[in-house]
């Protein structure tokens, strides 16, 4: 229960009463004006803490929920200044738009979790291997953010990247993914010395978001980075999707251009399912194509989906790039993409994500394929 009230001739005057599962906010977050009344609570209540940039986001992006906030702050004006006696304002009791939406105050709690999760290191790095395909050499891993909330458990990305890149946190999780992978680098680095005859040079790919691609300075700090995090030149490729470069292609090709001169590789991922053109792939710094897992997973039997694979690869043929297939489940697709001369491929044939741990230790025991049919162990 909370009571919410205003002052008047030195009278603390009821406002209203707000039961299980109402919403009261400090309304000043909105406009920095002053208050137009206090709360108190009566019994246990959950707090969500937020801040005026949140909310003025929000706003501008036309939230109806956030609308309807602005709505109550000057309806709650327009009360308080009428109230002259505590007859009144008991009599009134209390007005339709006291209660907002729950929905805002899940999004604005769960903004400030995500906020905490990057600001605390809550979110987790799993690891899938990318195998050579020609050699079957362990080549790289592919870094795929995990999220361990303390109080709802795992969330799964699928749940909560879109939201974080509705909302503009992408940014900060994208950077949170690249310095920890970084500074886990060594790490593999380490690993792979125990097993130089199955395992390449390693390198760690890392999704990032349009957001930082536009961002004129993510070159400079991806340098600082590196340099801080004692990762090894060239260790470090970054994921991009079409739709992000093309966004503002501009400054994508800017910073695209800025981090291939300090050794990172640019992947595109996703490759196939957006604007695939030379035009603007010729424009870009990439050094990899990402084939999309929705052409590759058991669907290479499919004449469109081999034609489309073909096509993939002559492109990357044509801009001298190397190709990583996603979404390798069955021995028939990786026979069918060895046979295409296809450089690189992850999927669950040969491991699902795995923990840092588990990781490492992958390094340590991988070993050639010479029965291919000995990958469906690793399905399981």
């Amino acid at each position: 229960m909370v009571d919410v009230w205003v002052e008047r001739d030195g009278n603390n005057v009821s406002l209203s009463h707000l039961g299980p599962g109402e919403l009261v906010g400090e309304m000043s977050s909105v406009d920095r004006e002053p208050r137009s009344a206090s709360a108190t609570a009566l019994s246990d209540c959950v707090v969500v803490e937020f801040n005026h940039e949140q909310i003025v986001k929000r706003i501008k992006s036309m939230d109806p929920v956030m609308r309807q906030i602005e709505r109550l702050r000057a309806t709650n004006t327009r009360i308080t200044e009428t109230f002259e006696t505590v007859q009144d304002v008991v009599a009134s009791q209390r007005h339709p738009l006291d209660v907002i939406d729950m929905d805002c105050l899940f999004d604005l709690r769960w903004e400030t979790d995500i906020q905490n999760a990057v600001e605390n290191d809550q979110f987790e790095l799993y690891f899938q291997p990318i195998i050579d395909l020609a050699s079957n050499h362990l080549a790289g891993f592919e870094a795929l953010i995990r999220w361990n909330h303390p109080e709802l458990g795992l969330i799964s990305p699928g749940d909560f990247i879109p939201f974080a890149e509705e909302t503009g946190l992408i940014a900060d999780i994208s950077r949170w993914c690249v310095k920890k992978t970084c500074s886990l680098a060594p790490e593999f680095q380490l690993s792979a010395l125990f097993n130089r005859i199955h395992v390449d040079t390693l390198f760690l790919n890392v999704n990032i978001s349009g957001q930082n691609i536009c961002c004129e300075d993510f070159g400079q700090w991806i340098e600082t980075v590196i340099v801080n995090s004692d990762c090894p030149q060239g260790m470090l490729k970054l994921e991009v999707t079409e739709s992000s470069v093309l966004k503002n292609m501009d400054v994508a090709v800017q910073t695209l251009t800025r981090l291939q001169e300090i050794g990172v590789g640019i992947a595109m991922d996703d490759f196939g399912t957006g604007q695939s053109n030379l035009a603007y792939l010729n424009q870009l710094p990439i050094s990899t194509l990402k084939i999309d897992q929705s052409f590759v997973t058991s669907r290479l039997d499919d004449l469109k989906n081999q034609q489309v694979v073909k096509l993939i690869l002559g492109f990357a043929n044509v801009l001298d790039v190397n190709v990583v297939a996603e979404g390798i489940e069955t021995v028939n697709d990786l026979k069918y993409l060895q046979s295409m001369n296809c450089q690189y491929g992850q999927g669950f044939l040969f491991s699902r994500p795995l923990p840092l741990a588990d990781a490492l230790e992958f390094i340590r025991n991988w070993q050639s394929m010479i029965d291919l049919e000995t990958c469906l162990v690793n399905v399981a």
